[in-house]
Parts: structure tokens; sequence; C-alpha cells
């Protein structure tokens, strides 16, 4: 991930933070998971990419807790 970091693909970095969120959710670790959810979207807005909803949702989805 720092790769992408280091090459300035701000996208890629986001996917990848999106990506190891989802799988810290899974594996019952929810604190890292929202983490690397909020660096994700803030990488994601600042692209003013749409996708920056989607990790919004997650979040919320994280702060309501289970349904």
């Amino acid at each position: 991930m720092e790769m992408h970091f280091a090459r300035s693909e701000l996208y890629e970095a986001a996917s990848v933070l999106t990506q190891l969120g989802t799988n810290h959710l899974r594996l019952g670790s929810p604190v890292l998971a929202r983490e690397h959810w909020l660096r994700a979207v803030r990488l994601l807005t600042e692209l003013s990419h749409p996708y920056a909803d989607e990790v919004r949702a997650k979040l919320a989805a994280l702060v309501a807790g289970p349904a």
C-alpha cells in the first residue's frame, strides 16, 4: 500500500484500505476496520470519487451496529 502512496496512486491506495477494512471487520476487528475505512474515505473524497459514498455507508453501518 505504501507503494501506492509513494507513486501518488491515491485511488489504488484507497481501494487497498477499503479491502483491509472489510477484512478486519470479517475477522472481528471493527476498530481496525473503521481506521482503514476512514483513511480510504479521506482519499476518495480528495479525489471526488463516487466510491467515497460506499465507504461512508460502510462506516455508517459500523456505527449503527448489527441490524
